[in-house]
């Protein structure tokens, strides 16, 4: 046997005892992540500079076809909501669709000061089991970058970490846990409902 492929089996075999200890990357999955994250990135770059000025709602209507192409918003929901997912029955069509629209337009409010920012996007993801995390930086001139990492699955984000550590998905768990508790599915529904409406500067 060639030393060689003694090393080769002998890092083989540390990765495997490893059990998921190391992250470890698969190039053809991990760059679908990428080309994804990139293509985002593309739509999101081209589509910022002709709705920055515009109303929150008019950016809402012109980002979301954008961000349900990237995000699995539905998957999203399920995890921000927990193990107490199948509890609530028949209002978790309505729990889906107002998270949805709550997460674009917060984030149709947070771009309203969009000035030329450049994102950037490592060329390699990081495996973690069945999922991969591909790390971003967005920068603009005078200010210092900000990392968001995406967590994916099957080309879609199923979360994003603001400077790489702050889960999206576990924040809203943390603020929907309490509602369940409280109120159930229902009030969970007008919860999300109504600072939706609020963001967008709609009724409730």
């Amino acid at each position: 046997m060639t030393s060689q492929n003694s090393r080769r089996q002998f890092l083989s075999f540390v990765a495997s005892a490893a059990g998921g200890a190391l992250i470890a990357v698969r190039p053809a999955a991990a760059s679908d992540g990428v080309d994804a994250v990139r293509s985002y990135y593309r739509e999101l770059a081209g589509l910022l500079k002709q709705i920055s000025s515009a109303s929150v709602k008019e950016r809402y209507n012109r980002l979301s076809p954008v961000v349900s192409r990237a995000f699995d918003l539905n998957g999203m929901a399920r995890s921000a909501v927990g193990p107490g997912w199948a509890s609530l029955g028949g209002e978790q069509g309505r729990v889906q669709a107002a998270f949805a629209r709550l997460l674009i337009a917060n984030f149709a409010r947070r771009i309203g000061d969009f000035a030329g920012e450049v994102f950037d996007v490592d060329d390699k993801a990081e495996a973690r089991g069945s999922v991969f995390v591909v790390k971003t930086r967005i920068s603009r001139t005078g200010s210092s970058p900000v990392r968001i990492d995406y967590l994916m699955r099957s080309g879609k984000i199923i979360d994003l970490y603001f400077n790489g550590t702050v889960s999206e998905v576990a924040t809203r768990r943390a603020e929907f846990a309490p509602i369940l508790e409280s109120g159930g599915p229902k009030a969970l529904v007008a919860a999300l409902e109504q600072r939706g409406s609020s963001l967008l500067g709609e009724a409730a």
